[in-house]
């Protein structure tokens, strides 16, 4: 029997092993129906990925860390549908689900509350560093614009500057906003020149990216990165923030995978301003999804904190 099917049939194994060695699946908040976004919205929205580590396993549920952004947890509603996937090897696997509550972490998982997801019957094999696939269910995972910081010392008026246009761009539009406001790029640190990624992943302290290897040796030379990020139309200008690689791997693909861990450095106040912004993004998207679903899920839904 192939390996690939192998895991598939027996993707129980898979998790146990992902959970002895203490590692992490992804979690995506599942996009709904084209028609019901565009009826909803202008502009579809960005999905993100949040990489967390998974507790432990029953029949019923699986127990994971709470997605968090800048060292901040980030709630999410009971009965939200989701889509997980994993990695093993250079293969990603993928299912439905959906939260089922709040729990008291294991005791030995050094966590004081985590979150259920409901076990699947099934998972399906998908590509591996693309956009993650279960059925007919697509995300749009967002472009984002690198550049290496060739002056770590001009960070600080930049990031003061990107903070002050989103809030004028918050104040100045209606919830959700009617436009995109690009001011936010009009203050940069001194950079090298711009290279393109897509965001793989959103973790407690970092990102993922991936990027060719090209782009990946052009910010290689550099400690730090300046990392613009579109979220329309819920965040009504771009994000900008300061990471530095602390890992990468070449991919089945030969594209390079960046961990990439955000620094506050230069702005400490800064790490305050991106986890509200994540938290408040991701109440819109779970808003989203419970106007396309009403009705159709067991019980009433609570609203993110």
């Amino acid at each position: 029997m192939p390996a690939t099917r192998s895991r598939t049939e027996n993707w129980r194994q898979s998790i146990a092993q992902i959970i002895e060695r203490r590692g992490s699946i992804e979690l995506a908040v599942r996009p709904p129906a084209a028609d019901a976004q565009q009826a909803d919205l202008q502009h579809p929205s960005t999905d993100l990925v949040w990489r967390v580590r998974v507790l432990e396993m029953t029949d019923s549920k699986i127990l994971v860390a709470p997605p968090a952004a800048a060292g901040q947890q980030i709630s999410l509603a009971d009965h939200l549908p989701l889509v997980a996937s994993f990695v093993v090897g250079q293969n990603r696997w993928a299912f439905r689900t959906s939260v089922l509550g709040k729990h008291a972490a294991p005791s030995r998982s050094g966590e004081e509350w985590c979150i259920a997801i409901s076990t699947p019957v099934s998972v399906d094999r998908c590509p591996r560093r693309s956009s993650p696939r279960v059925g007919t269910t697509n995300f749009a995972l967002p472009e984002v614009s690198c550049w290496p910081i060739i002056d770590p010392g001009s960070i600080a008026v930049a990031e003061e500057a990107n903070r002050a246009a989103l809030t004028r761009a918050w104040t100045n539009h209606q919830n959700p906003p009617q436009a995109f406001a690009p001011e936010a790029t009009s203050v940069m640190p001194v950079v090298g020149p711009r290279v393109a990624a897509h965001l793989q992943n959103i973790s407690g302290g970092g990102v993922g990216l991936l990027l060719t290897p090209d782009a990946a040796t052009a910010l290689d030379r550099h400690p730090f990165i300046w990392v613009q990020l579109n979220l329309p139309p819920h965040v009504p200008a771009p994000l900008c923030v300061t990471v530095r690689k602390a890992h990468s791997h070449l991919e089945s693909n030969q594209m390079v995978y960046f961990g990439c861990a955000l620094d506050f450095t230069w702005n400490p106040q800064g790490q305050r301003f991106v986890a509200d912004l994540f938290a408040r993004y991701m109440a819109c998207i779970q808003g989203q999804q419970k106007k396309t679903t009403a009705g159709t899920l067991p019980g009433p839904q609570a609203e993110a904190a």
